[in-house]
C-alpha cells in the first residue's frame, strides 16, 4: 500500500472539441500524403519496369508491336509498382478515417482517382500508342 500517492487518469477529465484529432491519429493522414508524394517516383519506376521488362524478353518499342499476352506479361509487375503508392495512400486515409480523422477522406480519393487514371492511361497508350 502506498500512501500519499494516488493515481488518478486525467485523460477522462479533459474537455476535446469534437473535431480535435490527437497527435497519435494524425500518423496515418501524413503517411498517406507522403504516399502521394510518392506517387511520381512510383510512375518513373513502373514505366522503368514495364520497359526493362519488354527488353528483356526481347522486343524494341521503337520499332515492333507488342502482342497483348506479352503486354500483360510485362504490364502486370508494372501496374503492381505503378500502383503500390496511390494504394498506399487509399489504405493510410481509410485508416486515418477509421481512427476518428475526417481528414483522411481528402487523400483517399485523390489516391483512387489516381489509381483508376493510371490504369486507363497505361490501357489507352497500349490501345492508341
Amino acid at each position: 500500500m502506498t500512501i500519499g500517492i494516488h493515481r488518478h487518469d486525467y485523460r477522462s477529465e479533459r474537455r476535446v472539441k469534437p473535431d480535435a484529432v490527437p497527435p497519435e491519429r494524425s500518423h496515418a493522414l501524413r503517411s498517406a500524403w507522403w504516399a502521394l508524394a510518392l506517387v511520381p517516383a512510383g510512375f518513373l519506376l513502373g514505366t522503368l519496369t514495364g520497359e526493362g521488362l519488354l527488353a528483356l524478353l526481347g522486343y524494341d518499342l521503337t520499332i515492333d508491336r507488342v502482342p497483348a499476352q506479352i503486354a500483360v506479361l510485362a504490364g502486370i509487375p508494372a501496374l503492381a509498382v505503378l500502383l503500390a503508392p496511390p494504394a498506399a495512400a487509399i489504405g493510410f486515409g481509410r485508416r486515418a478515417l477509421r481512427d476518428g480523422d475526417r481528414r483522411g477522406r481528402v487523400p483517399e480519393v485523390l489516391g483512387t482517382v489516381l489509381a483508376v487514371g493510371l490504369v486507363l492511361l497505361n490501357v489507352a497508350a497500349y490501345l492508341w500508342g
